[in-house]
Formats: C-alpha cells, structure tokens, sequence
C-alpha cells in the first residue's frame, strides 16, 4: 500500500472515530444537563438572545472523568441564539446523583448557568 493509501485510510479512520466520540458526547447526561442549563440561564439569553440551538463545539473539548463516585465533565458548547452565536466552556459535577454547574465561561469571562 502508497504512503497516500496510508495517510488516506488513518484519515477516514481518525475521522470516524472523532465523529463516533461526538455523538456519544452529545447524547451523554453530562451535556444533556448542560444544555438544560444553558436554556434555562438568563445570562446567556442576555448575550446570545432567545437561545435556538446549544450543541457541543466541533472545534471545542470534551472530557469525561470518574473521580471517586463522582462524574466530572468538562465540555466547551456553541449556542446559537437570535443575537449571536457563542461558545462557552462548561464544568459540571454528578455527585449523589445531582448534577451541578461547577463553572461557566463565556469570552474568559464567567457566567452563570444556575
């Protein structure tokens, strides 16, 4: 096989693993909860207006981790709204089966989720 056959199948291959790693994260109770969050908060509808989409960064991270019995996430989320399209950089605990907002951020800046 060429080195391009090579360099051609590890793509589609890298591709197809990136591909199932996001849906699997946007179909996690982790994001969902983020989300939730995120159409309830009224600081975000104050910068991005009514609030039409919130999915997870192509571009943006994703990290799942099991610290003890806790769940800890950190995600970074693009929502569209009627204003503007933002990303914002999430931390979120599952612990005792209660998630919550460890921080937001928003341009650097923090925001609240709660």
């Amino acid at each position: 096989m060429s080195i391009w056959k090579k360099i051609i199948v590890a793509s589609v291959l890298g591709l197809l693993l990136y591909s199932g790693i996001y849906i699997y994260a946007q179909q996690s109770d982790g994001f969902k909860f983020v989300q939730q969050a995120i159409l309830k908060s009224h600081d975000i509808q104050q910068h991005v207006g009514n609030v039409q989409s919130v999915n997870l960064s192509l571009l943006g991270s994703y990290d799942a981790k099991q610290i003890g019995s806790d769940q800890v996430v950190t995600m970074s989320v693009e929502v569209v709204g009627t204003k503007s399209t933002r990303t914002i950089d999430v931390k979120a605990t599952l612990k005792d089966d209660l998630w919550k907002i460890d921080n937001a951020s928003l341009d650097g800046g923090s925001i609240s989720l709660n």
